[in-house]
């Protein structure tokens, strides 16, 4: 067999399992660090060397600084957390990956056949099942390992020596094609930590003789990783995008401040970052290992000693949309326990609050004009949708907590809740959208007003039934949601008889918007039922059957 062929191979495996291996640790760490870090928020508020250590652990761990900056980013907009309090660690992330890349250049090859080996057995006897997400997390660390390896053990021979020479001399004589190509690399594979690896597994086998060029794509790849943590941040807005603006800023902060310690030198002798790298140790690689852990820690530590004037300016360059305070929750951030049954508690409150923003699409409609300032239904939809997910998730956590059979059941009649009445939202946004333009106008327009005024009763029917418990009213939005097939059979006719008064824009919005009403008001029936069944566990009488 052709060396170049098997030497290409070899390369071409270990870029395999470091890529699958990467992506195998980030899915299954994900989860525990979420969970790690929400069970902990109260001691990192109240400690902030204790939250740089989290950032620190959590990028060792993840193998991602992206990762921890959008969780603890979806903590501030949950209110778990302030930005101030969530920025060191969002900033000592990257510290954590750095780590990383200086214990991936020392000798574990007995270490990562044994992890290998031992992991993977786990995964395929499941056993122990409770730890399936840590050694699904283990065995993607051997197989990015492993993939090292293999890299170092190609010893890039699929290039002739004058290729490898020749790539090495454009490296070496032009800096910025060295940090062009790792900053491109970075975008491709989404992990600048993956390209930092290989160039030093490519050092470690002699590719890189001198350590000048691998610095360059160090900082491209960190110049990468912000790029991709602020494009991939476009979900976040307001006090959260504040935090992935923080972390970006930081870290291209510390990309110009060492590419201008490389402009000070002469040329490519720089003699501050040499001097250092020889002084730690005299393996090129580890050399490069040495100068990304400086990277980061000069950095995050620079942005931490100034870090009131730096949250300034984050919160100058992102100021706080006036949305903010729509979308973030009030009860659950006071759940840090594990009862389930107080989890049900905050639950509903939280649930009940949603249940009362609803009335406000059906109020705006009512207005003659637009709103000119404040927040309107599009941004209570956005809020809506966001904070919903967050109960959602919540409640699915409780449930899969020990809980006695009583507050699983309510645990679920609550999830139940929550999807319908996230059903009921999508209408009423979808009937605001149709009747924004109209309010009143024509007869589709006021058959809109009298299909407004309907739901807004049957709405605050619901909403005195949830927060009473009555079980007179109850029994009245049973009564009121009953089949409306018929009468709303008659409206239809009655309205599009009038051929020659209606336009074709007319026939089609009276026949979408009685059909989103009898389908809003099915649902509100619905949900009048999952009360009705919460009343009798309650009384501890036998639930009713659910449609």
């Amino acid at each position: 067999m052709d060396p170049s062929f098997e030497f290409a191979a070899s390369l071409l495996a270990g870029l395999g399992l470091l890529l699958a291996g990467n992506k195998l640790v980030s899915d299954h760490l994900k989860l525990l660090t979420g969970r790690h870090f929400r069970d902990r928020i109260p001691f990192l508020n109240a400690h902030p060397l204790a939250a740089a250590l989290a950032g620190i652990l959590s990028g060792f761990v993840t193998w991602n600084s992206r990762t921890t900056t959008y969780i603890v980013a979806s903590f501030v907009h949950s209110r778990l957390m302030s930005v101030r309090q969530a920025m060191p660690i969002a900033l000592w992330a990257n510290t954590g990956c750095a780590l990383l890349v200086y214990t991936a250049v020392l000798p574990l090859k007995t270490l990562v056949l044994l992890l290998v080996g031992f992991s993977g057995l786990c995964l395929f006897f499941e056993a122990p099942s409770r730890y399936r997400n840590t050694y699904g997390a283990v065995f993607g660390l051997a197989l990015l390992l492993l993939g090292l390896t293999l890299i170092k053990a190609s010893e890039a021979g699929f290039l002739i020596d004058t290729q490898r020479a020749a790539l090495h001399g454009l490296l070496k004589a032009s800096p910025l094609f060295s940090f062009l190509l790792g900053l491109l690399l970075t975008l491709l594979a989404q992990s600048h930590l993956s390209i930092i690896l290989v160039a030093l597994a490519m050092t470690e086998a002699g590719f890189f003789p001198t350590l000048d060029p691998v610095v360059m794509i160090v900082l491209g790849a960190h110049a990468g990783n912000s790029a991709n943590t602020y494009l991939f941040g476009w979900r976040f807005t307001g006090l959260s995008r504040q935090v992935v603006i923080a972390e970006t800023l930081c870290a291209a902060t510390g990309v110009v401040l060492f590419a201008g310690i490389v402009a000070a030198g002469h040329g490519w002798d720089y003699p501050v970052l040499n001097a250092f790298a020889r002084w730690w140790t005299l393996d090129i690689a580890r050399q490069a290992a040495a100068v990304t852990l400086l990277f980061n820690l000069t950095v995050p530590l620079f942005c931490s000693a100034l870090l009131t004037p730096y949250l300034t300016l984050v919160q100058r360059v992102c100021p706080a949309s006036d949305d903010d305070s729509q979308a973030h929750t009030v009860y659950l951030q006071a759940y840090m326990g594990n009862q389930p049954e107080t989890a049900a508690l905050l639950a509903e409150q939280e649930h009940l609050r949603l249940l009362k923003r609803l009335p406000a699409y059906l109020d705006e409609l009512r207005l003659t004009r637009e709103r000119s300032g404040g927040p309107g239904p599009t941004a209570y939809h956005q809020a809506f949708g966001s904070l919903s997910g967050l109960v959602l998730e919540f409640l699915l956590e409780a449930l899969q907590r020990d809980a006695a059979l009583e507050t699983s059941e309510r645990l679920l009649n609550l999830q139940n809740r929550q999807r319908l009445l996230v059903a009921i939202e999508e209408d009423l946004f979808g009937l605001f959208e149709i009747l924004r333009d109209r309010r009143g106008q024509g007869k589709a327009g006021r058959l809109g007003l009298s299909i407004v005024e309907s739901l807004d009763t049957l709405l605050l029917t619901a909403i005195a039934a949830a927060e009473s418990g009555d079980a007179h009213e109850r029994e009245l939005l049973s009564v009121m949601t009953a089949d409306r097939g018929e009468m709303m059979e008659r409206t239809r006719k009655h309205y599009l008889s009038m051929e020659q008064s209606l336009t074709p824009d007319d026939r089609s919005l009276i026949l979408y918007i009685t059909h989103l009403f009898e389908r809003t008001a099915w649902s509100i029936g619905q949900y009048g039922r999952l009360l009705d069944r919460t009343a009798a566990r309650a009384a501890g009488g036998a639930p009713e059957p659910s449609a």
